[in-house]
């Protein structure tokens, strides 16, 4: 058996016939009751498990062209984070540019079959500050 075929296997066993469940732990302090709530056993037909070592990895893979497939704008990738970056001499050049890489991401999600989580979007907007000399 060659090494691709043990790799290949390794990976359908991690990725087929995965179930999961959700299990929630519960205090009322009104009534001092506690318990525990478990959701049906369901089969996950398009996901990785998550918190997984694979998990990270086959994130890696998937998102690891999405820096050279977005112009005007510095990627930085980190574990499941991303860092865009762009420079511009002005506001409204800098606002165009964020649009233009919006929309070239929002292709790029699109194709790939993701989707942005809008709730964990930040922006931070810096400028050179100007030096005293003393």
């Amino acid at each position: 058996m060659t090494c691709r075929c043990v790799v290949n296997l390794w990976l359908k066993s991690n990725l087929s016939n995965q179930n999961q469940f959700t299990e929630v732990n519960y205090v009322e302090s009104t009534m001092q009751v506690s318990g525990r709530y478990t959701s049906d056993l369901k089969e996950v037909k398009h996901s990785i498990p998550q918190g997984s070592f694979l998990g990270l990895i086959m994130f890696l893979l998937h998102v690891e062209d999405l820096p050279i497939n977005i112009q005007g704008a510095k990627m930085v990738l980190f574990a499941d984070n991303t860092i865009i970056q762009i420079r511009a001499t002005n506001e409204d050049i800098l606002n165009q540019q964020i649009n233009r890489v919006m929309q070239q991401l929002l292709i790029w999600f699109h194709v790939n079959g993701l989707l942005i989580n809008t709730k964990k979007l930040e922006q931070c907007h810096s400028t050179p500050g100007r030096r005293k000399v003393i």
